[in-house]
């Protein structure tokens, strides 16, 4: 008799275990998943969205867009291309968002809910054709939730009112507002004329060379903040979609043009900056397009660089994990040092000593770290000023097969802050500021350990 019951009680305890799983856990997980998917307001995938037209019929606004090769474009009102987060922030509003409950079950009173007419209509176009239409109407009294109407079904629901703020965007903040698309690592050559000049630079490897209207190494972080100014820049505005009198913007004969040839075949981009605008903006043109945007102040007067701006103003070039030797040349006394065994810096003449490993750093940022303030020319004329025949001090730096890897040749002062210098390679007088040498001149006894 006990082991019936016990077999009873085990059944029952077996249907409960099996009923609170069955029904409570697993039932559960799909009653709470049947609920969400009856919540949502248009149970589709945003994956599966290919297109969208959104409508503001008390603006008279109609805008369509499609997608291409997960890439948007605008067919409606102009063709152009769109701007892939704004639309897509559109989808998403719709997607991301929950029907709160329900506030009307019939048309009666699509008036009272601003949803004749509607404030907007918002229209998503699935891959398949099939089309999925969202009213949106007033806020509620407490601002807090949207009336909407789905596919022209009878009932007035309530939403969160995000979709309000997405779907009360305009032309311009759904096309895409490049002033100039291109990306800077496919530039190869760059053609700048502006109220300061015309320069033309060319890339070689990973550098950058000044071709006109001289020919010396340009300063790449120069280069690279003239192709950001451009390639960051944003339209402001659409001012005609298509102009007929280019004159009428400054544009037949503008004051700057930027292009720039990209790699592999050398097509060119150029950017066209005419007038200014009554509000201070700048109108602008893509040669390859026909609207005339306006552009911030910001874009023109970041193009204004001048010839010494552009130039490379390092006066030596070497890596520090290359050198194995450096010799200074006082006028009075000679100083060498070397990496010894062990790539410790030892101080090899005028006496062997241990030398101070962080006045070598100084002194080799020191140079690695040296500008041109000036640029004073190549002629003789500018050498024999600047006193090199007596340098005050010569700096020579070698390899580890005691190759010449770059030298210094500091002259004498003037402007009271200011010396002459050159370097073996580029045989042209600079001038420097006299503070950047002061851990360039060191003194054996600055060198030496204690």
């Amino acid at each position: 008799m006990k082991a019936k019951n016990t077999l009873i009680l085990l059944a029952v305890l077996v249907a409960i275990v099996a009923y609170v799983y069955f029904y409570e856990i697993k039932g559960g997980e799909e009653r709470k998943k049947e609920k969400e998917a009856a919540s949502e307001l248009l149970p589709i995938k945003k994956e599966d969205v290919s297109g969208l037209i959104l409508e503001r019929p008390a603006e008279n606004i109609k805008i369509k867009a499609v997608k291409k090769d997960d890439q948007w474009e605008i067919t409606e009102p102009v063709k152009t291309a769109g701007d892939r987060f704004a639309i897509e922030g559109v989808i998403n509003s719709v997607l991301n968002s929950k029907i709160e409950r329900v506030v009307a079950k019939d048309t009666a009173s699509l008036k009272d809910f601003g949803l004749k007419p509607p404030e907007a209509v918002l229209i998503l176009i699935e891959k398949s054709g099939k089309k999925d239409t969202v009213s949106i109407g007033s806020k509620n009294p407490t601002n807090a939730y949207l009336y909407i109407r789905r596919d022209h079904r009878p009932k007035v629901e309530l939403t969160s009112t995000s979709m309000s703020y997405q779907t009360s965007k305009k032309l311009i903040d759904l096309r895409d507002k490049t002033v100039l698309k291109f990306e800077n690592e496919n530039v190869e050559r760059l053609v700048l004329k502006t109220k300061t000049g015309r320069f033309v630079l060319e890339k070689s490897g990973d550098t950058w060379q000044i071709t006109s209207p001289i020919r010396k190494s340009a300063d790449k972080s120069e280069v690279e903040k003239l192709l950001n100014k451009v390639k960051n820049a944003r339209v402001n505005k659409f001012v005609v979609e298509k102009a007929v009198d280019l004159q009428k913007y400054g544009l037949r004969k503008p004051s700057f043009v930027f292009t720039v040839y990209l790699k592999p075949n050398q097509a060119r981009k150029t950017l066209f900056i005419g007038k200014k605008t009554p509000g201070g903006d700048y109108y602008a043109k893509d040669d390859s397009r026909d609207p005339i945007m306006s552009i911030s102040k910001d874009v023109p007067e970041g193009l204004q660089p001048t010839l010494f701006d552009l130039r490379n103003k390092k006066i030596l070039t070497f890596k520090r994990a290359d050198l194995a030797g450096i010799k200074l040349i006082y006028k009075d006394t000679t100083i060498v040092c070397e990496k010894d065994t062990s790539n410790k810096w030892v101080i090899a003449y005028p006496e062997s000593a241990k030398a101070k490993s962080w006045k070598i750093s100084s002194l080799l940022a020191g140079l690695e770290n040296l500008k041109a303030a000036e640029f004073l020319g190549e002629s003789k004329q500018a050498f024999r000023k600047a006193g090199f025949r007596r340098p005050e001090l010569i700096v020579h730096l070698y390899d580890k097969d005691k190759n010449l890897v770059e030298s210094l040749y500091i002259g004498r002062s003037y402007d009271a802050k200011k010396n002459y210098v050159t370097n073996r390679k580029k045989k042209e007088v600079f001038g420097v500021s006299s503070d950047d040498l002061k851990t360039i001149e060191i003194s054996l006894n600055e060198l030496k350990t204690n």
